[in-house]
C-alpha cells in the first residue's frame, strides 16, 4: 500500500520513521519496500466495487517489480525510513516471535493534513506539533490526485489494520 491515501496531506513531505523493537530477520516477514516507488503513480486502494480496501489491487501489484523489492530486516533498534508515497508492505509472519515496529510519521511545517479525509479526522494529544522550526502560514500544493481514503472520524469506519485483516 501507498499511505498517503490514509493521510492526504498538501503534500507529499510526510515520512515514517519505524523502530524494530525486536530483531527482525527475514523470517518474520518485514516490510519491504519498492525503492524509487514513491516518484511513480499514487493507487486507488478501493475496490472495484467502491469499498475501501487500504491496499494496491492485485491488477496493479501485477504491474509492479517485485524482484525489487527491498526486506527491511534488522536488530531491536534498527531504524526504517519510508515516504508517504512509497509503495511498501509485509508478508505474513511465519516465526512464532512478534514483529513489533513503532511507526511515527513527520512532515513538513508548511504541510497540513486535508481535514477529514482518512485519519485525519482522527487526532492524539500531539496531533499538529512542530518538532523543530517554526509553523508558518504558507502552504505547498502539489499537482497530484490522490483518492483519499473514507472518513475516519465517523463511527464503523474502517481501520488500515481492520480493511487488511478482513482481507485474509
Amino acid at each position: 500500500h501507498q499511505d498517503i491515501q490514509f493521510w492526504p496531506h498538501t503534500d507529499f513531505s510526510p515520512l515514517t520513521i519505524g523502530v524494530y523493537l525486536d530483531d527482525v530477520d527475514p523470517s518474520m516477514g518485514p516490510m519491504g519496500v519498492i525503492p524509487a516507488s514513491h516518484t511513480g503513480n499514487l493507487y486507488d486502494q478501493y475496490t472495484a466495487d467502491g469499498q475501501w480496501a487500504g491496499s494496491l489491487s492485485a491488477t496493479d501489484i501485477l504491474e509492479l517489480d517485485l524482484d525489487e523489492v527491498v526486506w527491511l530486516t534488522g536488530l531491536a533498534g534498527s531504524v526504517t525510513v519510508h515516504n508517504c508515497c512509497m509503495i511498501h508492505g509485509s508478508v505474513p509472519n511465519d516465526s512464532p516471535k512478534p514483529r513489533p515496529l513503532l511507526l511515527q510519521t513527520y512532515s513538513r511545517a508548511d504541510s497540513y493534513p486535508i481535514s477529514n479525509i482518512g485519519a485525519n479526522g482522527v487526532t492524539g494529544r500531539l496531533s499538529g506539533t512542530v518538532i523543530g522550526g517554526a509553523s508558518n502560514q504558507s502552504v505547498v500544493v502539489e499537482g497530484r490526485m490522490i483518492l483519499g481514503a473514507p472518513d475516519w472520524s465517523q463511527s464503523g469506519a474502517p481501520t488500515i489494520f481492520g480493511s487488511q485483516h478482513d482481507e485474509g
